[in-house]
């Protein structure tokens, strides 16, 4: 089963898809199941570097992938870290529901992300 149909081979491609309702909902349609959240209409939020939308009452972010030839994983783990420290200085923030990374190939290109 594929969870992601678009084709990222570069920053361009990625620019051109990461607000796309249409081909992220399989893919947080999954991630929403396997965290155990409520299914949820996706409606975009505002554009920046990621795939964010929000999906009921949580925020669905996907970081860029590797393939955009910018590596996403240090800025996660920074956001992660900074997120848990606030709540852990009492800070209000936002509570991380859930947090992972999940390699999966694409079925345009074959290709593992």
């Amino acid at each position: 089963m594929y969870l992601f149909n678009g084709r990222i081979e570069n920053w361009r491609d990625w620019g051109n898809i990461f607000q796309s309702v249409q081909a992220f909902e399989p893919l947080v349609g999954h991630i929403l199941r396997r965290e155990g959240l409520p299914a949820a209409e996706l409606k975009n939020l505002a554009p920046g570097t990621n795939a964010v939308f929000r999906a009921g009452g949580y925020v669905v972010k996907v970081f860029a992938p590797a393939q955009c030839g910018i590596d996403q994983t240090p800025d996660m783990k920074t956001e992660l870290f900074a997120s848990r420290r606030a709540t852990a200085l009492n800070v209000p923030t936002p509570r991380i529901a859930a947090d992972g990374v999940r390699r999966m190939t694409s079925r345009s290109t074959g290709r593992a992300y």
